[in-house]
């Protein structure tokens, strides 16, 4: 994700004059959804499923702790992109908090695909194989 977000950088003064035009403050959009839903909206809802997917396996997690790191890793990734336009001296990746709302949808549907993914394979190995019901099983089943 940090090279699709971040790279590459390049900071000389032949590519300062190229981008000299554009500047970091003027063309940051702070404004949710301004310019609605666009493949770029797609592509960062997609590369943050895998985060929210990923997680349980790395640590104990609940949906609010997801949705927590969902919108700390959309707002990493803006202001590393902030912050790189300001070393540079000029813009080449957009700040937009467009991209930190689909950030923290991705990781969140990722979370949610695991969690009933995980739960229709136990509802299934429960029928195929006729499992009694303990509290475990109605646990899963009522979640």
């Amino acid at each position: 994700m940090i090279n699709l977000t971040q790279f590459p950088i390049y900071i000389d003064d032949d590519q300062r004059k190229a981008f000299g035009g554009q500047n970091v403050w003027r063309d940051m959009n702070l404004i949710p959804l301004k310019h609605g839903f666009s493949m770029t909206s797609f592509y960062n809802i997609l590369m943050t499923i895998p985060l929210g997917f990923g997680l349980p396996f790395i640590v104990k997690v609940s949906l609010k702790k997801v949705m927590y790191i969902g919108l700390v890793a959309g707002l990493l990734f803006e202001m590393g992109q902030l912050l790189t336009a300001l070393y540079a001296g000029y813009t080449f990746r957009f700040v937009d908090v467009d991209d930190v709302i689909f950030n923290f949808l991705g990781t969140l549907i990722g979370y949610l695909i695991l969690f009933k993914l995980f739960k229709a394979i136990v509802e299934s190995f429960i029928t195929k194989f006729s499992l009694k019901s303990n509290s475990m099983i109605n646990h899963i089943r009522n979640t």
